[in-house]
């Protein structure tokens, strides 16, 4: 069945199909399709993780046409201040970067839709109330939370130290993405300490790797 027309009952259910989350919502309240997505505190939060991955400001419209990377949760092309982010760590481009980058927008998806499951949950059935405001930083700092813990996880492990060095490289470079600027712009020079301990990474990993495979 659908999810837009898989209708949420539960005891105590009302006839009424506003959105429990935002009196602006115009769509039928009462769905999966609206809670995961038509609601506007869903559309910010995508909207957040699209301007970050993309580094600049996208429109609700210009939202709807990454509706199949959201819900297949494949990653679409990320945008050049990302890159450059990355990049100013790594020093060059490594196509294990690329793997922790589909692996970093399915989380992403996978989080998103779970976190707004359970505040759903949380205002119909406990009250709890969320601005739209709150309820983004809310799910951007447990989103980014989980995945540096992951990471964390992974760094702790000799199979999977540089998987996990890869995937805190690009939450580090997402997270420092800004949006605000416009296309083009160049990025603030690294403080000298910085340059010298993102230049120290790539040696470090390469050290790693060829220990590993001596």
């Amino acid at each position: 069945m659908a999810a837009v027309q898989l209708n949420v009952f539960y005891e105590g259910w009302e006839d009424d199909k506003s959105c429990p989350l935002d009196t602006g919502c115009t769509t039928n309240g009462r769905n999966i399709a609206h809670i995961a997505w038509h609601c506007v505190h869903a559309q910010a939060w995508w909207l957040r993780i699209l301007e970050h991955w993309l580094g600049n400001e996208v429109t609700k419209t210009d939202l709807q046409h990454y509706n199949d990377y959201f819900s297949a949760r494949t990653a679409p092309h990320i945008g050049e201040r990302l890159k450059k982010r990355i990049l100013l760590r790594l020093g060059n481009w490594k196509k294990e970067i690329d793997d922790q980058l589909r692996r970093m927008w399915w989380a992403w998806c996978s989080i998103g839709t779970a976190l707004l499951w359970q505040i759903r949950n949380q205002v119909v059935h406990e009250g709890v109330k969320w601005t739209a405001k709150s309820q983004l930083e809310f799910m951007w700092r447990r989103g980014l939370q989980q995945l540096y813990a992951v990471a964390r996880s992974e760094r702790l492990r000799a199979n999977l130290r540089i998987q996990g060095l890869y995937l805190q490289i690009c939450l580090e470079s997402l997270e420092e993405v800004t949006v605000e600027a416009p296309p083009g712009k160049s990025l603030p020079i690294a403080a000298k300490w910085r340059q010298q301990k993102l230049l120290e990474l790539p040696r470090r990993l390469t050290l790693f790797q060829v220990a590993n495979n001596a």
